[in-house]
């Protein structure tokens, strides 16, 4: 094996990403998560875009790209190292995309009619659903991250008791459902590899989140209880400090340092001697943590708990990780490879080493006059 094919273990084979208008949000999301490591991967990754491009470059926040024009920076995290090919919304998208199959590899999609109509030749096809049931009479094209946050009983764990459920930041529901598409990706590559003439996955974004949440399924069956949102009762807190916030976290062995730590006679008490204790006495313990976070900076805070033994955190705001010493380190952070990135654009790279080598995105592909069929 070479060391290009360590570096790019899917190079040479061709991927189809196809995600037609008014689909759902989730859907488009995961797909595109799915196709970009195939691309950081070193596959030739080839985004065929509706008529009047895919909705993700019309979404929020956007930053100036390289050409001046405001660019979508979820557009260039999801599809940087891609090729693109426009679609013009007639007759010949069908030739296309049908000239696209029979040089491809793989398809990823979120439209089973498409891989009737144009794929069915591809070798292996992952079709991501966003698994809500239709006797719930929610269109398509209204299912959104937070729809299967709340169906899966991921909102229930977010946010105080006493307010609305306030849902995850990005979109982590269509995050892991694109995992979990590439996981099926490879699994049929492989399959094709071992000698399979077609392999097809399904994926439902719904499934894969309350596979991700399975403990709170698993407290209902074995316990005859869901864990919900604690809000200040939660036995883990973040407390704000003198410039953010910090992780206020334990485990039970090491509350006597804790105690130690923080410095308040009213911490030894009896009654927080054991877990039972601490959490039914929560808002005694965040009285007296909180004035001690208060009076301090995140570097002091965990300086004082790394001494001490235990694992407080900072808070880190995303521009902050820029300048981490362990990020930087991992080159966890590289250029986006999004075609009008500017330079100083930095997105989060494959979290996978392989062979000591970490994937990162390559300068993004060709436009649609430029992809060879």
């Amino acid at each position: 094996m070479s060391q290009t094919d360590i570096i790019a273990p899917l190079r040479g084979r061709a991927i189809i990403e196809f995600v037609p208008a008014g689909g759902s949000e989730v859907t488009r999301w995961a797909v595109a998560l799915a196709g970009r490591i195939a691309a950081d991967f070193g596959a030739t990754v080839i985004k065929a875009e509706p008529r009047g491009g895919d909705a993700l470059r019309r979404t929020g926040p956007f930053v100036q790209g390289s050409d001046g024009r405001p660019e979508s920076a979820a557009f260039a995290f999801l599809n940087g190292g891609k090729r693109s090919l426009a679609l013009a919304g007639g007759e010949k998208d069908g030739v296309l995309l049908s000239a696209l199959a029979g040089k491809a590899i793989a398809v990823l999609t979120d439209d089973r009619e498409a891989l009737v109509r144009y794929f069915s030749a591809v070798p292996a096809k992952v079709v991501v659903e966003h698994g809500v049931p239709a006797s719930l009479g929610i269109p398509d094209a209204r299912v959104a991250d937070t729809t299967i946050l709340a169906l899966s009983g991921l909102l229930d764990l977010i946010g105080h008791p006493d307010a609305a459920p306030v849902p995850l930041g990005g979109h982590q529901a269509s995050y892991v459902a694109g995992l979990a598409a590439f996981s099926g990706l490879m699994g049929a590559l492989s399959m094709c590899d071992l000698g399979a003439a077609r392999e097809a996955v399904t994926v439902s974004a719904l499934e894969a989140n309350i596979w991700s949440n399975w403990k709170s399924f698993a407290e209902r069956l074995y316990m005859a209880k869901s864990p919900t949102r604690q809000g200040t009762m939660a036995e883990w807190q973040t407390f704000p400090c003198t410039d953010g916030y910090a992780a206020f976290v334990y485990l039970d062995k090491d509350w006597p340092l804790v105690v130690r730590l923080i410095g308040d006679a009213r911490l030894g008490g009896k009654e927080l001697d054991t877990r039972e204790g601490r959490r039914a006495n929560m808002g005694l313990i965040s009285e007296v943590v909180k004035p001690w976070y208060a009076a301090r900076s995140r570097r002091e805070i965990y300086e004082a708990s790394k001494a001490a033994g235990l694992p407080m955190a900072p808070v880190y705001a995303v521009r902050e990780l820029l300048d981490d010493a362990q990020f930087a380190a991992q080159r966890f952070l590289a250029p986006s490879g999004a075609r009008h990135a500017a330079k100083h654009w930095q997105v989060p790279t494959v979290p996978t080493v392989w062979n000591g080598q970490r994937f990162v995105p390559r300068v993004s592909g060709a436009d649609a006059a430029e992809v060879a069929l």
